[in-house]
Formats: C-alpha cells, sequence, structure tokens
C-alpha cells in the first residue's frame, strides 16, 4: 500500500519540479511579442464573449426554474 501511494505522490512532485527553470517567470497572459499581444487580445474577447452568454444562459435557467407554472 505504501508503494502505492509512493507512486501516486511522485507525479504531482514531478510535475512541480519540472516547472523549475532558470528562464524567469512564465506567463501566459503577458504576451512579448506583436502577435502575441493580438492572440492574447483575441483571446480576452473570446473570453468576456464566453462570459456573458455564460451568464445570460445561466439567468434564464434560475428563471425557468423558479418560474411557476399556470394551473
Amino acid at each position: 500500500m505504501s508503494r502505492r501511494l509512493a507512486i501516486l505522490l511522485s507525479a504531482p512532485a514531478a510535475l512541480l519540479v519540472a516547472g523549475c527553470a532558470n528562464a524567469g517567470p512564465h506567463s501566459a497572459l503577458d504576451p512579448a511579442g506583436v502577435q502575441a499581444g493580438r492572440i492574447a487580445r483575441l483571446w480576452w474577447i473570446f473570453f468576456w464573449v464566453c462570459t456573458g452568454v455564460y451568464l445570460v444562459t445561466m439567468a434564464v435557467v434560475v428563471i425557468a426554474a423558479f418560474r411557476r407554472r399556470p394551473a
């Protein structure tokens, strides 16, 4: 049983150590080039449109869930 636990804990530890590099901080939200800036801008537009669609959809679901049907 302890061997299985060691195997299960070694995978997250390996991923954590793999992120340690001397290349400086990495961030997907900090574009470095012109094209990366355009892609980041497009991503943010996509993010906010999807957030708006999600909020409208959830509002409709909540309204439909609590709406009383006529008898």
